[in-house]
């Protein structure tokens, strides 16, 4: 199902406020609907999701299989995405290590 659903307007406006050929996070990429797409616009895009089934979707962007808070990268990245899981976790505890993960490793 999540594959079949399209991006609504999200690459675009992504797309919008970055520079050219910025380098993307993409946690919880699920089927890659909004990564490939900014891929597709120049983007080198890194999609996370915890989930096999929907990373074998992803098409351009480069997929990593992890739980967002086990993220282990040791690279930064010029924007990072963290829009459902964020949105959609009531846990306070939860949404702090999401976004421990989306400031990246320290010293960086």
């Amino acid at each position: 199902m999540y594959a079949r659903l399209p991006a609504m307007g999200e690459p675009e406006v992504i797309h919008g406020d970055l520079r050219a050929a910025a380098s993307i996070l993409d946690l919880g990429s699920g089927v890659g609907r909004v990564a490939d797409p900014l891929v597709e616009r120049g983007h080198r895009v890194v999609a996370v999701d915890e989930s096999a089934e929907m990373l074998d979707h992803v098409g351009l962007a480069t997929p990593v299989r992890s739980r967002i808070e086990a993220l282990q990268l040791s690279e930064r990245f010029d924007a990072c995405m963290l829009a459902s899981f964020l949105l959609n976790t009531p846990d306070d505890d939860q949404r702090r290590r999401f976004l421990t993960t989306a400031r990246g490793p320290p010293g960086h």
